[in-house]
């Protein structure tokens, strides 16, 4: 049966994303796009499609960031077996000692190797989404949930840094609040990323271990 190539969270992060970043850019720089007095049914279709590509840009610079700033912080497929200290202290938090190395041990008798990284992560997916449907939906709600919180916490930023920029050369006040909540808003949603990132990790290395053999 066909299916859709987009989930739930595709479609909220696009369309949430999308209007959040037009909606307050049309304010703080006062344009009138979608604040103005009258949209026709044209305007709106347009706008409609305006967001949703909008969104899809905010989703593509989102995921380019957070694979850099991941470079700095690591991956949750090696830091789940390496801990490291660090401010997220959270995000840096191992698996207990016993599921380490049972994870490990299974991985050797199947692979050969025993260096956790993005190579053991990627085994170790692979064989959940082929042996166990339910898990791989369950990890689909992972990805659409970090998606999603990764997604809103870039547009909250780009908000915010507008928003900062308009207060400075306007002195706005209300400006100034725009800019400290959407700063605030994606600071606690990068937050909310790093741990549904963390987690799905966690959920594939898991399942791994208790798949028979």
């Amino acid at each position: 049966m066909y299916r859709i190539p987009f989930s739930f969270y595709d479609f909220a992060s696009y369309l949430t994303t999308g209007f959040i970043l037009l909606f307050t850019l049309d304010y703080l720089l006062a344009l009138g796009w979608v604040t103005g007095p009258y949209l026709s049914a044209a305007d709106g279709v347009f706008l409609f499609v305006l967001i949703f590509i909008i969104g899809h840009l905010i989703s593509q610079l989102a995921g380019e960031l957070a694979n850099r700033v991941e470079r700095y912080l690591g991956q949750p497929a090696e830091l789940l077996f390496k801990p490291k200290k660090g401010f997220f202290q959270g995000y840096y938090r191992p698996l207990p000692q016993e599921i380490r190395t049972e994870v490990l041990r299974k991985y050797a008798e199947r692979t050969g190797h025993a260096e956790p990284g993005e190579g053991m992560f990627l085994h170790c997916f692979h064989l959940v989404k082929l042996r166990s449907a339910i898990t791989y939906e369950r990890l689909q709600i992972f990805i659409g949930t970090y998606g999603l919180a990764r997604n809103l916490s870039f547009t909250c930023g780009l908000v915010g840094l507008v928003a900062l920029g308009t207060v400075l050369t306007t002195g706005r006040p209300l400006c100034g609040l725009v800019a400290i909540t959407a700063l605030t808003f994606a600071y606690l949603l990068y937050l909310r990323y790093l741990k549904f990132y963390r987690l799905f990790a966690v959920e594939v290395y898991i399942s791994y271990l208790f798949l028979a053999d």
